[in-house]
């Protein structure tokens, strides 16, 4: 049976909320709903074993980690393992699996963050979810879809499918990447590895993060696909071995603000669009601080390592300052000034 310690109040003051430390234990028949349901906001579900299921939280703050590691596995089950419709929710030390919107409307296969919803995600793998649909609707977010705040610190998205943004899809919401890897996703059509739509209010920071070798096999942005306005901030980060059918192998972004901090975007391919490691459009593209963009392809376009577009004169300019754009196919860059190409 789950186990609860609570914390009250002191001696000879008013009463205070009780703080509860709760024990979980999927494998010994505990309901990991029911803990959710009966805490108390501001306490902390600790986790052992595997929980199968969907699961929801909203309404509280809520602290859900794995001792030392736990499984929230979504088999069998339709939907979205872990939905946050509102609170401040901390998971960690968790995997979060198997979750499948397939012949649902549902978001995000394995984590959907709603716009009421802030989530802090540390030390956990989310890997071998889906979000598709043969309906018409959803379909965006194989790993993570998110509409509030998110941060993601030391883990693992790796493995997810879905119609776009393969690892992540964030739709006017505020996504921060802090030592995390986005690796092996796929997206049917956009965002292999992110998607962000800005919505007005959105943001992408990823700092000393890795987003590596997933695919848009029908769309823009191998690693990133960012547009609509929103802003998106490399530092020391890396955008390796992604692969996009059209534009944009490693990063495509539009109408919004990108700047890039000694950071290093290399060896993406663009199949039959422009933009091997960079496709910008109509955006003010910063590139400083010892970045290097190299050896990226464009295999049938141009600007291998950055392609600079501008729909109207002014509209959109690439900015290089202490870095490289150095060996990239078929020419480093086009549209963009103090760029050497061979």
């Amino acid at each position: 049976m789950a186990a609860t310690i609570a914390l009250g109040g002191v001696a000879g003051m008013a009463p205070a909320h009780a703080v509860q430390t709760s024990q979980v234990h999927c494998e010994e028949g505990d309901s990991l709903q029911d803990a959710i349901d009966n805490a108390l906001s501001g306490s902390t579900l600790t986790i052992t074993g595997t929980c199968r299921g969907t699961f929801t939280i909203g309404g509280k703050d809520l602290n859900l980690q794995g001792e030392p590691l736990a499984v929230l596995d979504g088999y069998s089950h339709p939907g979205t393992v872990i939905t946050i419709t509102s609170g401040e929710v901390q998971l960690s030390n968790l995997v979060i699996k198997n979750g499948n919107t397939q012949n649902t409307r549902f978001k995000g296969g394995g984590i959907n963050v709603n716009d009421d919803a802030s989530l802090t995600l540390s030390a956990s793998r989310i890997t071998g979810n889906a979000a598709v649909s043969e309906e018409g609707g959803g379909g965006e977010g194989g790993g993570i879809y998110n509409e509030g705040s998110l941060t993601v610190t030391r883990s693992l998205i790796t493995g997810n499918t879905a119609e776009s943004g393969g690892g992540i899809y964030s739709l006017g919401g505020q996504v921060t990447l802090q030592n995390s890897r986005i690796a092996r996703n796929t997206a049917r059509f956009s965002g292999g590895g992110i998607e962000s739509v800005g919505g007005g209010s959105g943001s992408l920071k990823l700092t000393a993060s890795q987003v590596a070798n997933n695919n848009a096999r029908g769309g823009d942005g191998g690693g990133i696909d960012n547009n609509g306005g929103s802003s998106l901030t490399l530092t020391s980060s890396t955008i390796s071995r992604n692969t996009a059918s059209d534009n944009g192998g490693g990063i495509n972004n539009s109408t919004s603000d990108f700047s890039v901090h000694g950071s290093l975007i290399a060896l993406n391919h663009a199949r039959t669009g422009n933009g091997g490691g960079i496709n910008t459009t109509d955006s003010d593209v910063k590139v400083m601080m010892s970045s290097l963009i190299a050896l990226n392809l464009a295999v049938n376009g141009r600007g291998g390592g950055i392609n600079n577009n501008s729909s109207l004169p002014g509209s959109g300019t690439v900015a290089l300052s202490a870095s490289q754009v150095i060996g990239n196919r078929p020419d480093n860059c086009f549209s963009v000034a103090n760029c050497p190409n061979p």
